[in-house]
């Protein structure tokens, strides 16, 4: 993405259901879900995705997630779901709101959503993508 910060980083995490393992993941033809985030030297880290689902619908969503391919995911064994729960009561305790997004409260063992955004519309769902990496430019993931 041309008009991203340097420090910022994208993946496909699944596209036309080339990730059909996970639950909530898109898997018809034309679907998509991408990643964003500054890479850090951590066992977890803050991530926003973006999907295009199945229903048509956008999700956009900030979470705590493990700092590993989303195609081989960590262990059992190497999952820190504390950590996990940490990360994401940081980003609450910077970010109390989070543009219009609707805070979440999920639980798991791979990732945990802290905020979340639906839309139909794509041009919502790339501008509110675009506000969420200005936001976290400016305020930062956590305090």
């Amino acid at each position: 993405m041309s008009s991203a910060p340097d420090d910022w980083e994208f993946e496909v995490v699944t596209e036309n259901n080339s990730l059909s393992g996970p639950r909530g993941m898109p898997r018809l033809e034309g679907t998509f879900m991408i990643g964003a985030y500054q890479p850090v030297q951590s066992p977890v880290i803050p991530m926003l995705y973006m999907a295009f689902m199945d229903d048509e619908s956008y999700i956009l969503s900030i979470k705590a997630d493990h700092n590993v391919c989303a195609i081989e995911g960590p262990a059992a064994d190497d999952r820190e779901p504390e950590l996990l729960s940490e990360l994401r009561e940081n980003i609450w305790t910077n970010h109390n709101t989070f543009l219009d997004w609707e805070r979440t409260s999920s639980s798991g063992s791979l990732s945990i959503s802290a905020f979340r955004f639906t839309t139909k519309s794509q041009e919502d769902a790339e501008e509110q993508f675009m506000e969420a990496i200005d936001l976290i430019n400016e305020k930062g993931w956590t305090p």
